[in-house]
């Protein structure tokens, strides 16, 4: 994966733009979801939402209309969800 640029920052991580390199999907845009290991085992409550999201994420990656998880790895550090990119027109008053 090839950082294109950040998407949003939040308290546990952040969200970047991301081009897939190499395989079949070589070129696709998806968003990269990356979690700091450390801010999230701090809470329980924290710890259990972010495997119930991952959890979540991979038993509805097949329904048409919701965002997809394609991959998800970790480091010792970080934990990655990388998701379908949704391109939405902006809209303004």
């Amino acid at each position: 994966m090839c950082k294109v640029g950040l998407v949003i920052c939040s308290a546990y991580g952040k969200v970047f733009l991301v081009r897939k390199l190499n395989g079949p999907d070589h070129g696709k845009l998806y968003a990269m979801k990356v979690l700091k290991k450390a801010s999230i085992v701090q809470k329980t409550k924290t710890t259990e939402h972010t495997k119930t999201e991952r959890q979540v994420l991979q038993a509805i990656r097949d329904a048409p209309f919701l965002i997809t998880l394609h991959y998800a790895f970790q480091t010792d550090a970080k934990l990655h969800l990388i998701l379908g990119m949704c391109f939405a027109p902006l809209i303004s008053n």
